[in-house]
């Protein structure tokens, strides 16, 4: 079990704003309510743009070439320190929380050190408990911590070079602009910081819980993008069915949920990363 959700887990770093698989599907969770609403588009713009406060690949009216953008949203990440923040939720019909999974990476400008937390939500009908999990990696090793209702776990990997693990965790393509088309895309407003809205229609960007679930559908996706090519935030949201509904789930209202998938780069140059409170307990107790 360890071993496979850190492997979920892996596989969210390696598509840095996208991810896949975190969730169970076995119901409604006994967590609080919330109300989905629809991603805002900023009211405060600007005149067209000149072409030089445009980002690669973006045009006016909208987006011309993806592998442009892509690759200066890439490119615009190197070297810099950051954070990154996303949060994924899913709601049922009646505004009870499915499931919710966030996480926080922070990077230094030389790659040399990560810190990385995530958080899953518990689940009542699975027996599934919150699950919490951390890894501080430097070049020359690997430390996490899994802390769950029943115990917490330490890992440690003290390999020679472990200049994979932060590259893994550092790769910046996103899933926006490999979700969906360039004419799926086009610009809806321009804001202050000299930063353009896309908005996004078409088959949702791949999230934590994609595959646990069908029929995806009113896809509607905001990214407000800099002129070096830099997707500082994007939401996206949709509604699906359940793959796997639980056996007493019979109408639309316990067999589908509302999506909500946002991510933030922030404190950019201005990110540090500290070795964990649980470092020494971790090398005490290591597995």
């Amino acid at each position: 079990m360890y071993r496979r959700i850190i492997i979920h887990i892996l596989v969210v770093g390696l598509l840095i704003l996208a991810g896949c698989n975190a969730f169970p599907a076995n119901g409604p969770s006994s967590g609080g309510t919330t109300e989905l609403t629809p991603a805002p588009i900023p009211t405060e713009t600007t005149q067209t743009p000149s072409p030089a406060q445009l980002a690669p690949g973006v045009a006016s009216y909208g987006v011309t070439d993806l592998n442009a953008l892509s690759t200066a949203h890439h490119e615009s990440l190197q070297n810099v320190s950051y954070t990154r923040t996303e949060t994924v939720t899913a709601v049922f019909a009646n505004g009870t929380i499915r499931d919710r999974f966030n996480l926080t990476a922070r990077v230094t400008d030389d790659r040399s050190r990560i810190f990385i937390s995530i958080t899953q939500s518990a689940h009542a009908t699975s027996g599934r408990s919150a699950i919490t999990y951390e890894l501080w990696a430097n070049r020359t090793q690997t430390i996490s911590q899994r802390n769950s209702s029943s115990n917490t776990s330490y890992r440690t990997d003290t390999r020679r070079n472990r200049s994979d693990v932060i590259e893994e965790w550092t790769r910046t393509r996103t899933g926006f602009t490999t979700s969906y088309a360039a004419s799926e895309m086009s610009v809806v407003a321009f804001q202050g910081e000299n930063r353009t809205v896309i908005e996004a229609t078409g088959q949702p960007p791949r999230t934590v819980i994609t595959d646990e679930l069908i029929a995806p559908a009113d896809s509607y996706t905001t990214a407000a993008v800099g002129p070096q090519g830099r997707i500082y935030n994007y939401t996206a949201q949709y509604h699906a069915m359940l793959k796997n509904p639980p056996p007493e789930a019979t109408t639309v209202e316990n067999t589908s949920v509302d999506v909500t998938h946002t991510v933030q780069i922030t404190t950019i140059n201005s990110t540090t990363v500290a070795r964990p409170s649980w470092f020494d307990t971790a090398i005490t107790n290591r597995k």
